[in-house]
């Protein structure tokens, strides 16, 4: 299966990129749900794992970018650039409750929740959570 044929990877960032089997296994469920390409696409980006993913990503690149700035600092630009439109009041309001990645991605996992406004299938944000954490082959490998 070619990756640059399936739709819905065109709604997710270029980075992380996912892996070819966590491709494949997503693509087999949506069919299997009978889900857009769109909302599949849009289900994925707002999963918590691939959210997780997206926010190692940003800050092992904002780390290496930035290697002179605090462990605040990078985790403030982090977050900065994920809600762009807040203002900085805001984000230095946040910022008083985070002092780990750990937080700030405790944090971002809580506001996508709160923000969600769709309907979302159960089923299916525990399927894209499990194919992206790996907990699919951890299970297939314990038995």
């Amino acid at each position: 299966m070619e990756n640059n044929n399936i739709e819905w990877l065109q709604c997710l960032p270029e980075h992380p990129k996912l892996e070819e089997k966590e491709v494949f296994l997503l693509e087999n469920f949506r069919k299997n749900y009978n889900v857009s390409n769109k909302n599949f696409g849009l289900a994925v980006l707002g999963s918590e794992e691939f959210s997780l993913r997206v926010q190692k990503y940003s800050y092992d690149i904002n780390k290496e970018k930035y290697p002179n700035k605090s462990e605040f600092e990078i985790l403030k630009i982090i977050l900065s650039s994920r809600y762009f439109e807040e203002s900085d009041e805001i984000i230095d309001g946040i910022m008083k409750s985070i002092n780990t990645f750990e937080d700030l991605c405790e944090y971002v996992k809580k506001r996508d929740q709160q923000e969600s406004f769709q309907h979302k299938s159960m089923a299916l944000d525990h399927l894209i959570n499990s194919v992206i954490a790996g907990e699919l082959d951890k299970n297939k490998n314990q038995k």
